[in-house]
């Protein structure tokens, strides 16, 4: 069996494998093992049949089966799998082969399937604090796919996961570029944190596809934080003759993504792994605050704060998203999934610490309202599929955070927990959950700690 498994994934479809003048002889048995490779066989072309605008191109990179490759068994039962996970084609039958004298036309039967999206997550927090109202956290998302028939993807994302903190996203993906086996992704981002900081991150990379289910990206990375005007408490400055919180920087780095996608189907998994992991080093550069340096004392020279830092240090940063899903009875399954951050530096400050907690990451608790240079977020989610895209589920998640910048040192453990559904109608997905989270050293309030999330995806 596994020299007729060669033959097929190496050409020989018609490959046959038996044994030959078998003799026997007492209690023993000879026989002489025979092949018969057949002619060898290549994939003349690939033929898209249907009313889909696609580059022949893209799809035979994306298949990795070339026009005028050899055949290969393995890669032919995967055809309908690769076919049915890109967003863009809804297959209408199976894959089938036109055999000719010596090659064969691969038929993909496929028509265009909405995939372009405009979608909003909208999340209700209770009055909590000195606030009396209710705060309502918006996530308005479009994303456009291929549009020009290259599988590329066009992204523009607006984001308001906490008071006066609004966030842009814009990012542009091409696979294959000059038909070669890598692509390119740009990404721009704009984080006004209230009246503190603005966040500036620019990134530019090269894409490559490592096999049917992974891939890999280098990218280039420029950074900006900029403190707004007023956001400086030179009271406290005064006071403390310490530098204040967040700080002026800006820096330089180069990256590293790897994303994993092995699961029976990527957009409801039942079974098998997800990894998306990714990896920054680089060099950051702190800048005097003009609202530090001017404060006029005879008897203190301010801008001798930025003495005790380097102005030039290194930093590196480190995001994991893996998780792996167990199949149960027929129609469930369980996901166990860890999240984790590490973020290093000489002279960590608050506005270059991770900012976790939300409907993503550590559900139960608001928005990206946990700082941390550490953290770890396990998961455990019970989902019952009613559909293809369509599921129940109840979660747990369980966090820990370090959060360490100037003389803060402090360590906590969250817990959060609920459950939601994830519904397919006609026009789009419906997705509502609801979470209550508790922090170890704060006391339970059930009315503070509960999350309601309610999010509606239409394609188009």
């Amino acid at each position: 069996q596994r020299l007729l498994n060669y033959y097929e994934r190496n050409g020989y479809p018609f490959a046959s494998v038996f044994l030959d003048s078998i003799q026997l002889d007492n209690d023993k048995m000879t026989a002489t093992l025979k092949a018969e490779k057949g002619v060898l066989y290549h994939i003349d072309s690939i033929r898209l049949q249907g009313k889909v605008k696609l580059n022949p191109n893209f799809l035979q990179r994306y298949l990795d089966i070339r026009n005028g490759s050899v055949y290969n068994k393995g890669k032919l039962e995967l055809v309908d799998k690769r076919i049915l996970e890109l967003p863009f084609l809804t297959p209408v039958q199976s894959s089938d082969l036109s055999m000719l004298g010596s090659g064969a036309i691969l038929n993909v039967y496929a028509d265009p399937k909405k995939s372009s999206q405009v979608n909003f997550l909208v999340g209700f927090l209770p009055a909590s604090g000195a606030s009396k109202k209710l705060q309502v956290t918006g996530d308005v998302n479009l994303d456009l796919k291929n549009l020009l028939g290259g599988a590329e993807e066009i992204l523009v994302k607006w984001q308001q996961l906490q008071p006066k903190s609004p966030r842009l996203n814009l990012g542009f993906t091409k696979p294959y570029i000059f038909n070669s086996p890598f692509g390119v992704n740009f990404l721009f981002d704009l984080f006004k944190k209230d009246s503190n900081f603005l966040q500036i991150n620019a990134q530019a990379g090269v894409q490559f596809n490592l096999s049917a289910n992974q891939n890999g990206k280098l990218f280039l990375q420029w950074q900006n934080n900029s403190l707004l005007a007023g956001a400086v408490d030179t009271n406290a400055i005064k006071f403390n003759k310490t530098l204040p919180p967040n700080i002026d920087l800006s820096s330089v780095n180069t990256g590293f993504n790897y994303e994993l996608a092995k699961t029976n189907y990527r957009f409801n998994p039942r079974s098998g792994n997800e990894i998306n992991l990714t990896t920054t080093v680089g060099i950051k550069t702190i800048k005097q605050n003009g609202d530090i340096v001017g404060i006029k004392d005879p008897n203190f020279n301010y801008a001798s704060l930025y003495d005790s830092i380097k102005p030039k240090s290194y930093q590196l940063r480190f995001k994991l998203n893996a998780a792996h899903y167990f199949p149960l009875q027929k129609r469930a399954a369980l996901k166990a999934g860890i999240q984790g951050g590490y973020y290093a530096s000489p002279n960590v400050f608050r506005n270059e610490l991770f900012q976790i907690g939300g409907y993503k990451l550590l559900r139960g608790f608001n928005e990206e309202s946990i700082y941390a240079s550490q953290y770890a977020v396990a998961t455990a989610e019970y989902r019952y599929l009613v559909d293809l895209n369509s599921y129940l589920f109840v979660f747990t998640d369980l966090g820990f955070v370090k959060n360490k910048y100037q003389s803060i040192n402090a360590n906590n453990q969250f817990i959060g927990a609920g459950l939601g559904m994830m519904f397919e109608t006609k026009a789009g997905l419906l997705n509502i959950s609801y979470a209550v989270g508790k922090r170890d050293d704060v006391k339970f309030n059930i009315r503070e700690s509960s999350k309601l999330h309610f999010g509606y995806i239409n394609y188009f």
